[in-house]
């Protein structure tokens, strides 16, 4: 009972709960209620201040405007209305600033800032200001430019403010009064502040005034917009110096590509147009120079120099220099007088006034010149001569004097060094480049069409390689034919050519050479304490120059115009080899076949004159094409031969001095020799020409491990192929080829893949094999096969024009720095070349039988002993003797039957020392001793001894010692610090160092271990033994030392002293 009464009072407490729990949920959701519509009504407010807020901003009109602006560089910016009511103002330092790349061309970028000013304005007419805030001048109005803010559109607008510096660099304080005037495409005139402060500064520790002028604009960029800027002075007395003038900090010839037009200078006016298509990339000022000062000029040259020329220096390539004659109103130029007067010297002068004139001049004179009286060509007693004359610095001259001379013909010529002949030192050709596009330099013409011929001299007659200032040698013509002439000489001194008149029908060859020029140039003495202030500064010849000679007649250029010719019809199908298959020969590849083969010792032999060249053209007709071919030109004699070339009739068969090539089925096999190969394909009454350029080259050997001996297993060996040359040639502002070092010959050595040492231009020293660049110099033999080098080809990457960009530069276009240069696209057409495969053989034994051991390439008098698997034979053994099947140095040693029966069945090791050292091979045993007694020749054996063994190949037996690690240069203040890790084994060290990429390693020290003075040896702390060798270089320089500017590479390798020799390691891996 008690139990179910406590049930009952159980159920009556939960019966209370529930009933709570049932208010509770009712008064929950009134709150919820509550709560929504606290939130509605919430809603409702503050909906109502956004409604406000919108109709408010409505009924104002106020629009969105953003501002970007480029250059500028501080102070405060303001917006007025047309009333002049400020109603914006911020600091340009406070806004958001954006780098944007900026495409200079396909190839390059840089970045620019662009300020952004985003604000609300109502439509209407508006003027945006700048003001810079100086300390000493206080807010001073930069420039300013209108615009409107429309009802609709876009409100968004770019402003770039420029600004134009005038500067008198002779008198800083000058107040030059300039108008400048700047109009948009629709002739509307742009506000031009002119902005004029003093400054004071500090210079060679005095205090400098300077007065700076500039007129300031601001120009809206947007694409497509055009402006014109024109400056002109209203002082008659001022001119421009249009060479010192510049936008932003390079020249106008940069500029062109960002929109700017190439200006245009007058005595007083200044002119340059804008055509924007995008962002700037040069900053949008422009610095011009002035001055209304002239100093006194006189010019003394030889007297029986009847072609001297004064002229201004040239901004681009391949342009006729400007004599200052013809420019003087640009420099100012007054009394000019050619008088010669004073008779008793042997200068002739010339004299006049003008402007100072900083920048080079140029004179010109000697070689071919056009009689003034006359009107035809004569030659003058000079050398064909180009002085680049630097301008005086001395700000304080009122007379300026330039003493030159000229070197007749015959007379010595003062060079610099052997690398100032032919600019590219005496390896380097003295060849021709036409402009004809042909592969072949075949050229059809149609009587009536003349043509401007233009060659190019290679190498280039340059002072550097970046220059633009070209000495072109006079040229010399030679016609075998009479169906086209050749005028004199066109154009002037920097821009010269000869023009092609067809007179009939028929074929004219046509050789082209040239005479030898001189490039020097003059100079002032540098200024001192002494000369500072003088009111006189004379200049004088450099003591040497760059001597380009005459044309090496086997480069003699050739050509062929073919007047109202079909030769076209023929196609020659030429081809090259490469691992695309046949492609067709272009003008840059040569042939080349190995003319020589030089010996390690210096000995030499005459290998061929010529090689084996086939083709197979056809005719559109389906005619067969007889092929023949001719020597080429080789010497001045035949260059002058009026019957060397003998040019057939149409329908007539060639005379004798053509050879009728042999016929193999569809292909056609010609002989090329050193020189320019003429080939004729005649086919009907069709007749076609194609010139085919072949090089004999020396295969020259050296042995760097054991100079003057022959190569064997595990030497370090230079293979060269001399006689090569820079497959597309180095060009001014035309072709850059091989930049920086892409420049080296590729072959397949034994079957691997393999390069030769790099270099840009000297390919023709840069010659030899490598196996690997830049860690290694040398070539290794690995084994005792003979190197095997095909598929030879010299690559050349670039970095200019495409192939035949030199054909398509006018009489007077010229050719500004290639700012958009390329490189090729397929990596096939940075290789050229077709040459011959080279065999080097490499020592081995032969074994023409079981009991006879043949060593090839050496006598048997430099015989010392023979070791069977490690022990020295008897001479009761074996015997020695000549060996009589080969025409190759050789001997024999014969294996006496006693000691063949000792021998068990198998491989044994054999080992031949002579005094030049050893070779080693395997000899094999047969069962029964001596049974059969021939174990055939050894698979390495040479085919053909007579022309593919080089020397006595022999393998040094030598201890070897480790290659130098952990070679490190740390740059001082005055030394290079070079330091490696120590060899124990080592006697010491040969330190090599090497001055910029093109130079060859010197050696400058041998550090002894036992006795180091200039090198010290540091003990690691806690180590048993010096760790570390430092060598201090403190020579890097001729009477000076020179470490800053300039890139030294340094290696390193060991060495021990071996029976009284010297024994080395191998190098170390190259550190700059």
């Amino acid at each position: 009972m008690e139990r179910l009464a406590e049930q009952d009072s159980n159920r009556s407490s939960i019966g209370e709960v529930g009933k709570h729990c049932e208010r509770m949920k009712k008064m929950s959701v009134k709150n919820e209620l509550r709560i929504i519509f606290f939130a509605f009504l919430l809603m409702l407010i503050i909906g109502g201040i956004y409604a406000t807020a919108d109709y408010a901003f409505a009924e104002s009109g106020e629009r969105n405007v953003t501002l970007e602006l480029s250059g500028v560089y501080g102070g405060s910016l303001k917006i007025f209305d047309k009333n002049g009511k400020e109603m914006e103002k911020v600091s340009s330092k406070k806004l958001p600033k954006e780098k944007r790349k900026v495409e200079i061309n396909e190839f390059n970028y840089t970045t620019t800032e662009v300020s952004q000013w985003k604000l609300k304005l109502t439509p209407g007419e508006y003027t945006f200001k700048i003001y810079d805030e100086y300390d000493n001048y206080g807010t001073v109005l930069n420039s300013e430019t209108d615009f409107k803010v429309t009802e609709s559109g876009d409100n968004h607008h770019h402003f770039v403010v420029y600004n134009i510096n005038i500067y008198d660099n002779d008198n800083p304080v000058a107040d030059i009064k300039c108008k400048t005037k700047v109009t948009d495409a629709d002739k509307n005139e742009i506000k031009v502040t002119d902005y004029e402060f003093e400054s004071e500064f500090e210079e060679n520790g005095e205090k400098v005034k300077a007065k700076e002028i500039r007129k300031n604009f601001i120009l809206k960029y947007e694409k497509g917009c055009k402006y014109d800027i024109s400056v002109t002075h209203e002082d008659p007395g001022y001119v421009w110096k249009e060479s010192q003038c510049r936008i932003g900090s390079v020249g106008w010839e940069y500029t062109i590509l960002d929109g700017y037009i190439m200006p245009s200078f007058t005595k007083k006016q200044f002119k340059l147009s804008i055509v924007s298509e995008g962002l700037l990339w040069e900053p949008p000022y422009a610095d011009l120079y002035c001055t209304n000062r002239s100093i006194s000029y006189r010019i003394l040259y030889p007297k029986e120099l009847e072609n001297f020329q004064v002229c201004e220096v040239n901004t681009a390539a391949y342009q006729r220099f400007k004599p200052l004659k013809e420019l003087q109103e640009k420099y100012n130029i007054i009394n000019w007088d050619e008088e010669d007067h004073d008779k008793t010297d042997s200068y002739s002068e010339m004299n006049f006034k003008a402007m100072p004139i900083r920048a080079p001049l140029i004179f010109t004179g000697g070689g071919e010149y056009r009689d003034k009286e006359t009107g035809k060509l004569k030659e003058s007693k000079y050398i064909k001569t180009l002085l680049y004359a630097e301008h005086s610095s001395n700000t304080s001259a009122k007379r300026v004097t330039y003493k030159t001379s000229f070197i007749k013909h015959g007379e010595e010529v003062p060079r610099q060094s052997d690398l100032s002949y032919n600019r590219y030192g005496n390896g380097a050709e003295n060849a021709l480049l036409t402009t004809l596009k042909d592969e072949g330099q075949y050229q059809p013409l149609a009587i009536g069409k003349n043509i401007d011929f233009f060659t190019f001299r290679i190498g280039q007659g340059v002072d550097d390689e970046v220059t633009n200032t070209i000495i072109e040698p006079d040229k010399l013509y030679r016609l075998f034919g009479d169906s086209v002439s050749v005028s004199g000489q066109k154009g002037a001194p920097g821009r010269e050519w000869n023009r092609i008149k067809p007179e009939k029908s028929g074929a004219t060859i046509v050789a082209i050479g040239y005479k030898d020029a001189f490039y020097s140039g003059t100079h002032f003495p540098v200024i001192s304490e002494e000369t500072e202030g003088a009111t006189e500064d004379t200049a004088t010849m450099y003591e040497s120059g760059s001597y380009f000679p005459e044309v090496d007649p086997d480069r003699i250029g050739i050509a062929i115009f073919d007047v109202e010719g079909s030769g076209e019809k023929i196609k020659p199908n030429i081809s090259r080899m490469t691992s695309d298959g046949e492609k067709p020969l272009r003008k840059y590849d040569r042939v080349h076949f190995v003319k020589s083969m030089e010996y390690p010792d210096g000995t030499k032999k005459e290998i061929s004159k010529s090689t084996e060249f086939t083709l197979h053209p056809t005719c559109e007709d389906g005619s067969e094409v007889k092929v023949y071919y001719h020597k080429p030109i080789k010497t001045m004699d035949d260059f002058n031969n009026k019957d060397f070339f003998t040019v057939p009739k149409e329908g007539e068969e060639p005379k004798s001095d053509w050879i009728r090539a042999e016929k193999n089925g569809k292909y056609s096999k010609v002989r090329l020799e050193q020189g320019n190969n003429v080939i004729m394909m005649k086919a009907g009454k069709h007749t076609r020409y194609f010139v085919i350029a072949a090089t004999g080259i020396n295969v020259k050997s050296r042995n760097i491990s054991r100079k003057g001996k022959s190569f064997a297993k595990g030497d370090k060996v230079k293979v060269h192929l001399e006689g090569l040359q820079l497959p597309v040639p180095k060009l001014s502002a035309i072709y850059n080829p091989g930049f920086p070092d892409t420049t080296y010959l590729t072959a397949d050595i034994n079957g691997k893949a393999t390069e030769g040492t790099h270099s840009q231009y000297v390919i023709w020293w840069a010659n030899w094999f490598v196996d690997k660049y830049p860690d290694e110099e040398t070539l290794t033999i690995t084994d005792s096969k003979d190197l095997d080098i095909k598929k030879i080809k010299i690559h050349s990457g670039r970095f200019g024009d495409g192939l035949d960009g030199h054909c398509d530069i006018g009489p007077e276009s010229g050719r500004p720095p290639n700012l958009s240069a390329d490189e090729y696209k397929d990596p096939e057409s940075a290789l050229f070349g077709v040459f011959e495969d080279v065999s080097v053989p490499v020592l081995h034994l032969e074994y023409p039988k079981t009991s006879v051991i043949r060593f090839v390439n050496a006598k048997r008098d430099v015989f010392r002993r023979i070791k069977i698997d490690g022990e020295v034979l008897d001479k009761e053994d074996y015997s020695i003797s000549d060996a009589s099947d080969t025409s190759a140095d050789a001997f024999e040693i014969t294996l006496k039957d006693e000691y063949l029966k000792t021998l068990a069945a198998g491989k044994h090791k054999v080992e031949v020392r002579t005094t030049e050292g050893s070779a080693d091979g395997v000899l094999t045993a047969k069962s029964g001793a001596n049974a059969g007694d021939n174990a055939g020749k050894d698979k390495t054996a040479r085919k053909n001894p007579v022309t593919s063994v080089l020397d006595r190949l022999i393998k040094p037996a030598v201890t070897k010692l480790a290659k130098v690690t952990k070679l490190k240069v740390k740059i001082g203040r005055k030394k290079a610090v070079v330091s490696w890790k120590r060899l124990s084994e080592a006697s010491g060290y040969e330190v090599y160092r090497r001055t910029g990429r093109r130079g060859r390693y010197i050696r400058i020290a041998s550090v002894k271990n036992a006795k180091i003075k200039t090198a010290k040896i540091r003990r690691a702390k806690g180590a048993k033994s010096a760790g570390i060798v430092r060598y201090i270089d403190r020579k890097t320089g001729k009477g000076k030392t020179k470490i800053k500017g300039r890139k030294y590479y340094y290696k390193v390798r060991a060495f021990r002293k071996v029976n009284g020799k010297r024994v080395y390691g191998a190098y170390s891996k190259v550190a700059k």
